[in-house]
């Protein structure tokens, strides 16, 4: 029995673990970013107005995650993981029913921001949580095979919506959605535990601890919790935590605000959507090997070589996009990339949050990093949108994403990611 558990990766207990972790990401993307190239398009036509207006309440959402993660974080280290994604997810319920019925752009509204709120406490605070308690040595694993979800939402999200809408109007595809959404909600009530200790298994799936081991360790856990020295008050006062945000939440910006606008950006250049649907589809191989890939670099190689990574395939896209978008092969590689890009980037950001905090000091870190990816992600979608409304040029609002993404490599390449939180317990 014991060969057999050091040989799995995760474990039988910790597989049910990733794999909701994947549908979580999926969830997240499908709705808030990938899917908003069908669904912007569709609220335009029927409420004749921009972009840059729906995408506004995707943004008003998105810097109301700063409050809701804040109270998420606390929520979770007093009731656990597994209470805040049930509460997030039916929260992704409502959501969807508002946009489902959104005959106004006051509803279109209410359920954006809904659903872009609630998304924090499933795969933004809860996601984390449970990767670090489960995965705490096997986190870039762990990230690389559930943020595969961004990938599958980024081939398949936008041309499912689209197929659903033209099958039975909007109602019959966020049916279809609130559908799913209850099939996992079903699935973490019954399979998520959130720490391997309560599943009767072991962090990392290394069954060398006893259950002596373990009811100690738990008992030490909630003592340091108790004094932990960093407190919100003193990561917000420590200039790391800052280079960090720079370096590592700040391309969301050039990542998030692009792809969801990439169905416009083909129209501008002269390229048919279906062009981009297609490539979206056809890149998700691409997309599942390089979320693979930037976890297996950050667990060989470390995190920074990992960020590397995704943020060379992002800047390489925009160049391309920029400089040759208007010839359809080339803007064709330029979305496979930024596909493989983003794939692969969600892993950096919880991957750092946990070299630098540590297990034992994560949440609090991670509750904080993840209220900057949320805001930066949404608010991409807003800047994006309002360079190419005001200057009526794709062009632009791309290199501006390509600069955000070099300043995000700078950050990255002079920073210090040695632990300063607690990964043992004496």
């Amino acid at each position: 029995m014991e060969t057999t558990q050091k040989r799995s990766t995760f474990g039988k207990k910790g597989l049910p673990i990733v794999i909701l972790c994947f549908f979580y990401w999926y969830l997240y993307a499908a709705i808030t970013s990938d899917g908003l190239n069908t669904l912007l398009v569709y609220f335009m036509d029927a409420f004749s107005c921009d972009q840059a207006t729906l995408s506004f309440y995707v943004t008003v959402g998105g810097w109301l995650t700063i409050v809701a993660n804040l109270a998420f974080g606390y929520w979770g280290g007093k009731y656990g993981a597994k209470k805040i994604i049930i509460a997030g997810l039916i929260g992704n319920i409502i959501g969807l029913l508002f946009l489902a019925n959104a005959t106004s752009i006051y509803l279109y509204a209410v359920g954006t921001i809904v659903y872009t709120v609630s998304t924090c406490a499933v795969s933004g605070i809860g996601l984390g949580m449970l990767g670090s308690n489960w995965f705490p040595k096997k986190k870039g694993l762990f990230m690389g095979w559930c943020t595969m979800g961004i990938a599958i939402s980024g081939a398949t999200a936008a041309s499912t919506l689209s197929v659903l809408i033209n099958i039975g109007g909007l109602a019959f595809c966020m049916y279809v959605y609130v559908a799913l959404v209850v099939l996992i909600l079903i699935g973490t009530i019954i399979f998520v535990k959130d720490n391997p200790e309560e599943a009767g298994a072991y962090p990392d799936n290394d069954p060398s601890m006893t259950m002596e081991d373990v009811a100690e360790l738990n008992w030490k856990t909630e003592e340091y919790r108790k004094t932990s020295p960093w407190t919100y008050k003193k990561i917000l006062t420590s200039g790391f935590f800052w280079h960090m945000v720079i370096g590592w939440t700040l391309s969301c910006v050039a990542a998030y605000g692009l792809v969801s606008q990439l169905a416009l950006a083909y129209i501008s250049f002269g390229h048919d959507v279906t062009y981009f649907l297609l490539t979206m589809a056809c890149a998700m191989p691409f997309g599942l090997f390089t979320s693979w890939l930037g976890g297996f670099i950050d667990n060989k190689k470390g995190t920074k070589a990992a960020t590397f990574f995704c943020l060379g395939l992002m800047l390489a896209s925009q160049l391309l996009m920029v400089l040759l978008g208007t010839s359809l092969p080339f803007m064709i590689i330029g979305t496979a990339l930024l596909e493989g890009a983003m794939s692969a980037q969600n892993n950096t950001i919880m991957s750092i949050t946990q070299s630098k905090f540590g297990r034992f000091d994560f949440l609090n870190g991670w509750t904080l990093m993840s209220v900057f990816q949320k805001f930066f992600n949404t608010t991409g979608l807003l800047i994006v949108a309002a360079i190419a409304s005001a200057m009526n040029n794709y062009k632009l609002s791309i290199a501006f994403c390509a600069g955000i993404t070099l300043i995000s490599m700078v950050f990255v390449a002079t920073f210090n990611d040695t632990c300063v939180g607690r990964n043992t317990l004496d």
